[in-house]
């Protein structure tokens, strides 16, 4: 499963700030978009998120822009959906 994710990065938090569809979401990260700060910040809370190891998460494309893709094992997206929704 590929998430497309809008970063809003030096947020004051780290945070989910809203689904915009159901496979799109915006982040918003304390992390500076410097030095891949804000991209190891997005895959740790991402993987807290989805309560996965970060190991299996993997930047799939944007690692220099504002819009990601995060490949998700389908197994743990799916277990997130059941328990979690998407607020979609």
């Amino acid at each position: 499963m590929i998430l497309t994710i809008h970063v809003q990065p030096n947020a004051k938090q780290t945070r989910l700030s809203t689904w915009l569809d159901e496979n799109t979401v915006k982040i918003c990260l304390a992390a500076p978009p410097r030095d891949g700060k804000a991209n190891r910040e997005l895959l740790l809370f991402l993987a807290d998120l989805f309560k996965t190891p970060p190991s299996s998460l993997c930047l799939a494309r944007g690692a220099t822009g504002r819009i990601k893709w995060v490949k998700i094992p389908d197994a743990t997206w799916q277990i997130y959906r059941k328990n979690q929704g998407t607020g979609s």
